[in-house]
């Protein structure tokens, strides 16, 4: 049996996926018609994410917040995958003199981890 609280929360965390490229303010009515939920709850999901620092409220609305920043670069410091992969990295650009990505598939997205120069 499924846990009311756990599909709230998942709903919640939710609002983070409606963030892109093109989109970066979100206010509580987008929040609430995007998710099918009623206002107060749009409210709620936001102050928690705010308050978790999360999201942060501006002028516009509301836009991704610090905490999004410091957990970037905790992964950019403690990814397993990039620790090894970076020596590799930089061999093959010392070698070709091209440059080299990391990318990894989320989703239907492919996202670039790190990049070495040449």
């Amino acid at each position: 049996m499924r846990d009311k609280s756990d599909s709230s929360l998942a709903r919640m965390l939710a609002v983070l996926d409606h963030f892109s490229e093109h989109r970066t303010h979100l206010s509580p009515e987008d929040v609430s018609a995007e998710l099918g939920v009623s206002l107060p709850t749009a409210y709620r999901y936001l102050k928690t994410l705010s308050d978790a620092g999360l999201l942060q409220r501006t002028e516009g609305g509301y836009t991704l917040g610090p905490r999004i920043v410091i957990l970037d670069h905790l992964i950019r410091q403690h990814d397993p995958v990039l620790k090894c992969a970076l020596p590799h990295m930089q061999k093959l650009v010392s070698d070709t003199g091209l440059d080299c990505i990391l990318s990894a598939l989320h989703g239907d997205q492919v996202l670039d981890t790190h990049r070495e120069y040449s």
